[in-house]
């Protein structure tokens, strides 16, 4: 999921603002293409920490499907399914 960019405000990048997705027109090798003008640009936000990160333990995960196909199995074998 592509939810925008951290560009310089200046030249020597200084200065950063968030670009969100939404306000981005093209995305190329060396570049990326705002639908912004000058005076927008300048009213973008300063980057802040993203509070919607999302962590995934492994070990939880095959925990829950190891417990999910021992679950199956033993109704199959009791009859239960």
């Amino acid at each position: 999921m592509f939810d925008g960019i951290v560009i310089g405000e200046h030249r020597f990048g200084r200065e950063h603002r968030f670009a969100d997705a939404d306000d981005i027109e093209a995305i190329y090798e060396r570049g990326v293409v705002l639908k912004l003008d000058a005076a927008a640009c300048a009213q973008l936000p300063k980057p802040s920490a993203n509070p919607a990160v999302m962590r995934d333990d492994p070990a939880e995960s095959e925990s829950e499907f190891r417990h999910q196909k021992l679950t199956r199995a033993w109704n199959l074998i009791s009859g239960k399914s």
